[in-house]
């Protein structure tokens, strides 16, 4: 039998939880929408969380949720880089102002932290309050991981992950994070190995399958890349493997109409993935020309340069450190 819950247990778990019922109601569907990563399910998100939150102002736990939902809108194209990520800042501060013990809160101020100002500082100092907060919760866990692999602790990422697919075994999204660590550490085939997990547990899941096929290029495996490729659901991400494998597997034409409608339709949001895309082709220029341009547009990708495995053709460039340098990663 388990233990009964002490009584702090109890008033921890029930900070910035609200008590309106209708809007705990909304809440819990706007989170699950906010799990799916394709704009209509993120544009539900918010509109479920707002609603939340004109009914109870006071809802940090909506306040948080709405923050996630603007942040993954400005991380993966479906809002304006800035656009998304000031409102993403706003949201979570109003959390932490509302009950500053929400670890929520505090993780998707994080986040802002991170993905946006590149403050390293920062998102460390609200990733470790949320952990202190709630050190059994697999969000913060994964968080704090997360932090670890752009800073290139990939021993103290892993470990992290680990705790976090204990608390939340079934988390597609878990197991996604731990491919990209194992992919940032070269442990490709645990990386393939944890993004079929991901996709097992949640077969339309985002991104997986793009890094999956991604995964099998790099295990030399890119014809059963196509196949994986093909069955991403967000543009960008379906795009860039594409390229990428056409590219390793001598198809120029189709090569090059992937990379052009990355260019063509999504320059204005996926920066670092068409730099990644060149740097695959050696077209170390453009690489460079790009990875600006991810800089200027304050593009989250650009948080995980120093480890990114993409774009290992460019450390031999005099350019890498200075470009490091700039983000406090050398």
């Amino acid at each position: 039998m388990s233990p009964r819950p002490t009584a702090s247990e109890v008033r921890q778990a029930a900070v910035g939880r609200g008590d309106n019922p209708e809007a705990f109601q909304l809440y819990l569907q706007g989170k699950y929408c906010s799990e799916r990563v394709t704009q209509a399910d993120s544009d539900r998100a918010i509109e479920l969380f707002r609603k939340a939150l004109a009914i109870d102002p006071a809802f940090a736990l909506a306040w948080a949720g709405l923050a996630r939902s603007h942040q993954m809108q400005s991380g993966f194209g479906f809002a304006p880089i800035d656009e998304g990520s000031e409102r993403a800042r706003e949201a979570a501060q109003r959390a932490v102002k509302i009950a500053p013990d929400l670890a929520e809160g505090h993780i998707q101020l994080g986040l802002v932290q991170e993905g946006y100002d590149w403050d390293w500082a920062a998102a460390d100092a609200s990733f470790r309050r949320a952990l202190e907060l709630a050190p059994g919760d697999a969000n913060a866990v994964r968080a704090a991981a997360g932090l670890a692999r752009i800073l290139g602790r990939f021993d103290e990422a892993q470990a992290l992950m680990h705790k976090a697919i204990a608390l939340d075994p079934l988390s597609s999204r878990t197991h996604r994070q731990a491919a990209m660590i194992y992919l940032a550490a070269d442990r490709i085939d645990d990386a393939a190995a944890a993004f079929q997990l991901a996709l097992d547990l949640s077969p339309n899941f985002g991104l997986a399958h793009a890094f999956l096929a991604i995964a099998r290029l790099l295990q030399g495996r890119g014809e059963e890349g196509l196949a994986l490729a093909e069955a991403e659901s967000h543009d960008v991400f379906r795009n860039l493997a594409f390229t990428m494998i056409h590219h390793s597997l001598g198809h120029p034409a189709e090569a090059d109409a992937a990379l052009q409608t990355l260019i063509g339709q999504f320059g204005w949001t996926a920066a670092f993935q068409i730099a990644e895309a060149f740097a695959h082709r050696g077209e170390i220029d453009k690489a460079y020309e790009w990875l600006e341009k991810a800089y200027a547009q304050r593009d989250s990708g650009v948080s995980y340069t120093a480890v990114d495995v993409l774009l290992r053709p460019l450390h031999g460039d005099p350019r890498w450190r200075p470009f490091l340098e700039r983000l406090h990663l050398a």
